[in-house]
């Protein structure tokens, strides 16, 4: 999909994830059934920008900062109030989050030289 952006989706009630291979959605879909959750998420490889994302509860992303307005667009015209969005390393470039936190992840330090992340948390506000 070299025309549309991939996003990592997480969601407990709906799950859709757009990952690089199918082989990646194989792999999160059988980790889902070891852990007991498969119940409640899917693995999918999708445009994120075509999926209704509006009966998630929990979406989690991981994208470089050039798309993320756009996502917060989507996800604040989609999401339900209450609805919980932890961002990794590149804010929304217009919405506040509710909590930041910085976690080591020594599997990051192999490939960019930092083992830091930051992790944003924002929660869908009620609709006005």
């Amino acid at each position: 999909m070299p025309d549309r952006a991939r996003l990592l989706w997480t969601v407990l009630a709906v799950a859709t994830i757009a990952l690089a291979s199918a082989g990646a959605v194989a792999q999160a879909n059988g980790n889902a059934i070891k852990a007991g959750v498969a119940d409640r998420v899917q693995f999918h490889e999708r445009d994120m920008f075509a999926t209704d994302v509006s009966e998630a509860t929990v979406v989690t992303i991981y994208l470089l900062p050039s798309i993320m307005g756009k996502v917060e667009r989507k996800l604040r015209a989609e999401l339900q109030p209450g609805a919980r969005i932890v961002v990794h390393d590149f804010p929304f470039p217009d919405w506040r989050p509710e909590k930041t936190i910085l976690v080591e992840s020594l599997d990051k330090l192999g490939v960019s030289g930092f083992a830091l992340s930051q992790l944003y948390l924002y929660r869908m506000p009620e609709r006005r």
